[in-house]
Formats: C-alpha cells, structure tokens, sequence
C-alpha cells in the first residue's frame, strides 16, 4: 500500500548542518568530518528505513462503531497491533488529533467519528502516522475501514401516539361494564368493598372499554402526511422511544419499506431505527 512522506520542521536545520558538514570537510580535507558527515545521514535514513517498516507492517482490526441519533457523538473502537514499541498516531483528517500510542501487543483506539447527517454510512478512511526516531520525517498511510454505520434522526414533536390497534373508545370511563377478580397492582379506588364486607371474595369494577382486547400500536407515517419528510421521520422517532420506554408492542408503518412488524426490545428498537434512518428524502 502506498505511503506518504511529509518532512518535519527539524529536516531543514538538520540538511542545513548536514551540507554545512560535508563542505566544510571537503574544504579542509578533514576525513572526521566526512565520518561524522556520513555517519549522520546514515543514522537518518536507518531511522526512515525502520519506521517504513513498522508502518507497513502495522495490523488495524475495527472492534465496533456507534449507531446513533444525530447531532450525537459517535465513536470508533479500533485494535491495533505492531512490532515491539511501535509509536503510532491514528486520525480521521487533517485537524483532527489522533492518539499517540504503544502498541507491543496490540492496543485499543477510540476515535470520534465525523460528524454526518441521517443516513447509513461507511466509516471514513483511517489516517495512520508514524514519526522517524530523529524527529525528521513522518510516513502516512490510509487504512480503509469499511464498517457500516445508522444515523438516526433526532426524536422530536409533539403530536400523541396513535390508538392502539382495534381499540374502542366508545365507552366512557363511567359506564359500569361488571367486576372481575382482584389482581396484584389493581387501584384500591376500583375495589368492590361492599361485596367484601358481605364476605364476598376481593374483586374490582371495571369501567368503559377496558376489558376490550387491543392490538399493539401501529406508527404509520401516514398519520404525519401534513407534515415534511424529515419532521415526520423526526416524529415517529419520538414515538418508536415513546412506545419502548412505555413497554408497549408497536407496528412500524413506512412508505417506502415494507412494515416492521409488532415487537419490543432493543433488538426491535434497532430494527425501527435504522428503517427510519434509511429512509430516502423527500
């Protein structure tokens, strides 16, 4: 793989005294001169010969990379491994400040990622760098990472979750629809007493629809059509935490995919996400 070479500011002062040397030698026939003179180029360009080595050798191995929200930090987790003592500095562009690091027996790097937009991404190329021992030179070399990344859409709006599916609310909270047995976390407010103090077993009134069997909550992007695309992909974010910090079931409705059916849990949650961060513009 190609590398790069970039003199340091020190490489100019030292081909100064370096041409100074030689001249000077010559000048006076002075063979210590020439020794020193050789001597100094040759240690520099041992120096330049070993990190070539080291860097081309150097293994770089993506442990993880985050998946998030926008406007979040995300965060790259590499390992690399290199010969014994091996200083390398590891960034994702020029201004970025990458981390000096040992690495005899492989070491882990966390980097920040650039920051994106809603999408799915690839992780950019890694810039590696490594200095010669005398300060003079420094060899760079791009390692191509390829590792796949969501960026969801950050969760905002204000409009309520939709009506579980095949709810009914025909009936009002007042309207007495029978009893049932007590069950552990049933408010003491519905509690039948005077069937209790007549010696009756413990049970609680139950009102309006709430006996009535209800499906789970569909997020169908069609609720939102008054709104851009990016509010209602912003909205239905809003909704998939909503539902999932709720314990409820829901449905995900898009236009462009095909639906994700009911479910709950991180694993569910991940798969709403990055439905909604895959989502084409409007």
């Amino acid at each position: 793989m190609p590398l790069r070479l970039r003199l340091e500011p020190l490489a100019w002062p030292f081909l100064g005294l370096l041409a100074v040397l030689i001249i000077g030698s010559a000048q006076y026939a002075s063979n210590l001169g020439f020794f020193f003179s050789f001597w100094l180029a040759a240690t520099a360009v041992l120096g330049l010969l070993a990190t070539r080595r080291h860097l081309l050798r150097l293994e770089v191995r993506t442990l993880h990379v985050d998946s998030g929200f926008e406007e979040e930090p995300l965060r790259l987790t590499l390992e690399l491994r290199g010969e014994d003592g091996t200083v390398v500095e590891a960034a994702f562009r020029e201004d970025s400040t990458g981390a000096a690091i040992p690495a005899p027996e492989g070491a882990r790097l966390v980097l920040d990622l650039p920051p994106r937009g809603r999408g799915t991404h690839l992780s950019p190329p890694l810039r590696l760098i490594m200095r010669d021992p005398l300060g003079l030179v420094r060899l760079e070399r791009d390692q191509p990472l390829g590792r796949r990344y969501w960026v969801y859409p950050t969760p905002s709006g204000d409009r309520p979750l939709p009506p579980p599916a095949g709810h009914d609310n025909r009936g009002g909270q007042d309207d007495f629809t029978g009893l049932k047995a007590y069950q552990p976390g049933d408010s003491p407010a519905r509690i039948h007493w005077r069937a209790l103090a007549r010696g009756g077993e413990l049970q609680t009134k139950q009102f309006g629809g709430e006996s009535r069997p209800h499906g789970p909550r569909v997020l169908d992007e069609e609720r939102l059509s008054d709104l851009p695309r990016e509010a209602r992909l912003r909205q239905l974010a809003a909704w998939v935490l909503a539902c999932e910090a709720a314990g409820e079931p829901y449905a995900l409705r898009l236009g462009h995919s095909a639906p994700l059916p009911r479910g709950l849990g991180a694993e569910h949650r991940t798969r709403a996400l990055r439905l909604l961060a895959e989502a084409p513009p409007a």
